[in-house]
């Protein structure tokens, strides 16, 4: 009998940052290559890192930035839309702002059938005036040059809606929300480890540390974390605060400003961890003091970790913390209510580790990266695969 050999259809991914690829999409992009010909397009921001990934599909470096340059965008736009056209693709699938309305709109221009952007929070939820104007508008037009949307959270979804963004297209979640769960293989409770690491980092065993893992940066905050936490000091002397993220603008100089002469007695930074899984160990509680966020990934890292949190009581955010239940939601904004919350876990040792206890259940039941990948990948086969 003749073995007939099916062609596979081509997908494109277009991302701004290595960052983007490593630490979400690696998982993704490996569970479609078996059913799917891969093309990603993406900004080679962190050459060292990319050279160590192997994926079973083919990566075309783009200049395309994820800041506003009328030129670049232009010419990386006319380059995407040559791609596109060049290969014919099923479908073209984009992530972050620059990158959805670039790809979007060559997509659309280079006729391709499937046109799928991924909603991970908004840059202007939190801005005033024109630039807000403008910055919603653009993902209108994101909207409506595609033909598929994909929302990481269901609060982020009700926000989108409310604002008039998605004009009730083709929008959907996938199960409980974020981009790809959480690999709870990795993300594992380990005391052993925790022991070691905080030790390393001299952390007694009576410390209660607070970790925040993320970029700084002004929309982080990252300040009203710092404020509320210096206060917190004042009555109680065995706490620690650490931030582990990339600094994007003065916001470090600023957090520096706060605590004076006393930023490396009080605070530990880092600027960037290869291994959340490991530096996550060191945390008695996470924060996520965030003004705008489309879900909130650390949160689940660290509650497969049994590591409770709390965050901003914003979109994205109220779908990865039950408050007072796996950790607590604070007032946006609010230090003095952030603050409270904090005192709350210093104080009370056995809800916190109830909080961690209920954080890890929830992980299992809903979150993890195998019932994640395999929404994700059903979801392309249903759309696809006809």
């Amino acid at each position: 009998m003749m073995k007939i050999n099916f062609k596979k259809q081509k997908i494109v991914f277009i991302i701004t940052s290595v960052y983007m690829l490593k630490f979400f999409l690696i998982p993704h992009l490996r569970a479609l290559s078996k059913f799917f010909d891969i093309t990603l397009l993406l900004k080679n921001d962190a050459p060292e890192i990319l050279n160590k990934i192997t994926l079973p599909i083919k990566i075309i470096e783009i200049p395309i930035e994820r800041q506003i340059s009328i030129i670049r965008d232009l010419k990386a736009l006319f380059l995407i839309y040559k791609i596109c056209k060049k290969n014919k693709f099923i479908a073209v699938h984009t992530l972050t702002p620059k990158a959805g309305l670039l790809g979007m709109i060559a997509a659309f221009l280079s006729r391709v059938p499937f046109r799928i952007h991924t909603f991970q929070g908004e840059v202007w939820s939190n801005k005033r005036g024109i630039i807000k104007v403008l910055l919603k508008n653009l993902d209108r037009l994101i909207v409506l040059c595609s033909t598929n949307l994909l929302i990481v959270s269901n609060t982020e979804k009700l926000f989108l809606t409310k604002e008039n963004i998605l004009f009730n297209r083709n929008s959907l979640v996938l199960g409980a929300g974020s981009i790809g769960g959480v690999d709870i293989n990795k993300f594992k409770i380990n005391n052993k480890i925790k022991k070691e690491i905080r030790k390393q980092n001299n952390f007694m065993a009576d410390h209660i540390v607070f970790l925040y893992l993320g970029r700084i940066c002004k929309d982080k905050g990252l300040i009203d974390l710092a404020n509320a936490y210096l206060n917190l000091t004042k009555n109680y002397k065995k706490i620690k605060l650490v931030f582990i993220g990339p600094s994007e603008d003065n916001t470090l100089q600023e957090l520096k400003k706060i605590f004076l002469n006393n930023f490396k007695d009080l605070v530990f930074f880092k600027p960037f961890t290869s291994k959340p899984e490991i530096d996550l160990l060191i945390a008695d509680v996470l924060v996520l003091p965030s003004y705008r966020e489309g879900f909130g990934v650390s949160i689940i890292e660290a509650a497969s970790l049994g590591i409770p949190s709390i965050g901003s009581n914003i979109h994205g955010i109220q779908d990865a913390i039950i408050d007072r239940h796996t950790g607590f939601l604070f007032k946006v904004g609010d230090p003095d209510d952030l603050g409270l919350k904090m005192e709350n876990l210093i104080k009370f040792p056995l809800v916190r580790k109830e909080m961690g206890l209920n954080a890890k259940k929830r992980i299992d039941e809903n979150f993890t990266q195998k019932i994640i990948l395999l929404k994700f990948v059903d979801y392309y086969k249903k759309l696809i695969i006809r």
